[in-house]
Parts: structure tokens; C-alpha cells; sequence
């Protein structure tokens, strides 16, 4: 992921293009890592939710809410973005 260009709809498909599991996805070792620059990650949250009902209206309610709270929980633990 590192050297592309950072997009919405690369952030979208981070997020929330994972199937629902318990534990969640985000928690393995293997789980793709969000790298890049805090700033486009901050924007692309913003826009996440300004646009929702077009970014995410394929996207079940549980799938939703699990990339919310992926997007949430790895924010908080420092795991989610590594500033570059």
C-alpha cells in the first residue's frame, strides 16, 4: 500500500470490504495496515461520513458498523495510521 496514492475509495475498501467475524478482522497479524499520512486518513473519515449514505449504501448494517468500529479501535490503540 505504501507508495500508492492514497484515495477515498482505497480507504472505503479498507474498512469496509471485509466480511464480519469474531474475532474481527483487523485483529490478526496478517491484517493489511493502513499506511499512510494521518492527515488523508483524517480527511477520508470526514468524507466517509459526509457522503455515507452513496459511499457505504451497498454495504450491510453489520458491515458498516464493523468498519466503523475497526476504524474507531485502531485509531485509539495507535495501530491504524503510522504517519509518514
Amino acid at each position: 500500500m505504501k507508495g500508492d496514492t492514497p484515495s477515498l475509495a482505497g480507504w472505503v475498501a479498507h474498512v469496509f470490504e471485509h466480511p464480519v467475524t469474531d474475532p474481527a478482522w483487523h485483529w490478526s497479524p496478517e491484517a493489511p495496515a493502513w499506511e499512510y499520512k494521518a492527515e488523508d486518513t483524517v480527511t477520508f473519515i470526514a468524507d466517509t461520513f459526509e457522503r455515507s449514505g452513496e459511499l457505504l449504501a451497498h454495504f450491510t448494517r453489520r458491515t458498516t458498523e464493523s468498519g466503523l468500529l475497526v476504524s474507531h479501535q485502531r485509531q485509539l490503540l495507535g495501530l491504524y495510521v503510522r504517519s509518514g
